[in-house]
């Protein structure tokens, strides 16, 4: 069994219906995340897990696990985990990565979700607002 001692998680889970409703507030909520993760020692690996379905009332959801190991499905298991814990239905690994960095956000617009990606925080809240959406502060990290 992976002892989780080594692991370093991070996750956020939106409520949606929630943000839509206070859209002008959504940009400046605080997150209780770190929002970058600088790994050291070792061999190390980061992952993202995301999920987005509907509730039973048809509010769009969304979760996040982020998760770093010291081998590549450590970290994916580990991401997945987060992201489940958080209420996510079919979690899936976004990527898992040994070097660089990896970061995402979550958009919300009129009852729908998004998820933007990028290396950087700014090109991930760029990929989300592309598409029309308000953005949140990513969170990730670089190996």
């Amino acid at each position: 069994m992976v002892k989780h001692r080594n692991l370093i998680a991070a996750t956020l889970c939106f409520s949606v219906a929630s943000m839509v409703s206070q859209a002008a507030d959504f940009q400046q909520a605080p997150l209780t995340l770190p929002t970058i993760i600088k790994l050291t020692g070792g061999h190390r690996w980061i992952s993202i897990a995301t999920a987005r379905w509907n509730d039973i009332n048809g509010r769009a959801r969304s979760a996040v696990g982020f998760a770093e190991g010291q081998s590549a499905s450590a970290a994916s298991a580990e991401a997945i985990r987060q992201c489940q814990e958080r209420g996510g239905r079919g979690c899936a690994t976004l990527g898992t990565y040994d070097n660089g960095c990896f970061f995402v956000t979550i958009g919300v617009r009129s009852g729908s979700v998004s998820i933007g990606t990028g290396s950087t925080r700014q090109r991930s809240i760029e990929n989300c607002e592309n598409e029309g959406y308000i953005c949140q502060k990513p969170i990730g990290g670089c190996v």
